[in-house]
């Protein structure tokens, strides 16, 4: 319960307050040092914080993201690499969105199956987002190679001239193919393996 009303952000303390002071001092930084490009990625960006103090000593701590990858984008790269990464989320995750929600690519259906799996990816990738732009995530290998893998392999799913390759299995044969081994003729069984006759 205490996670609740922490995330409460017109409390004077808990997660969401210091999350807006941070993000508010790193926006403030990057308009008045370098808005077209950022800060670049060699800066600790917790120094923006005035939360992030150890009493004792009065040094930064070793916090490097302010918990917001759109944040992180937009402090880092500035407007020329936050507008790849909105073109990105909007072309990317749109796109697949449009596209489930029509229940086609261009004048080709959907299978039911398709459709669910496309819609998957797409909830997949809209929370990791989401996610993300109140966490820690994107930054590293934990969501970051998942999100891209997701939206790469979603977007090629999505496109009309994608095969299913368990279409594929359920034939006998696929027409107009011979496989190969050595140069040896293969045979294809019932379940889609290769058999030597």
């Amino acid at each position: 319960m205490d996670r609740f009303t922490q995330a409460n952000p017109f409390a004077p303390e808990g997660t969401a307050h210091w999350r807006q002071l941070w993000w508010r001092n790193l926006i403030d930084k990057m308009w008045a040092r370098n808005p077209l490009f950022g800060l670049g990625f060699g800066e600790n960006l917790s120094v923006y914080n005035p939360m992030l103090t150890i009493q004792e000593t009065n040094k930064p701590l070793a916090v490097r993201s302010p918990h917001n990858f759109n944040m992180s984008v937009l402090t880092r790269m500035g407007l020329a690499g936050f507008t790849l990464w909105a073109l990105i989320v909007i072309t990317g995750i749109g796109r697949l969105f449009l596209r489930v929600w029509k229940g086609k690519a261009g004048r080709n259906v959907y299978s039911a199956e398709r459709w669910e799996e496309l819609s998957f990816w797409v909830m997949m990738l809209i929370c990791t987002w989401l996610n993300s732009s109140f966490g820690v995530l994107m930054e590293g290998p934990v969501l970051g190679v998942w999100f891209w893998f997701a939206l790469g392999f979603a977007t090629r799913r999505a496109e009309p001239d994608a095969r299913d390759h368990f279409e594929a299995l359920e034939r006998e044969t696929i027409p107009g193919f011979q496989p190969t081994i050595a140069h040896s003729p293969v045979g294809i069984d019932s379940h889609g393996f290769s058999v030597t006759p």
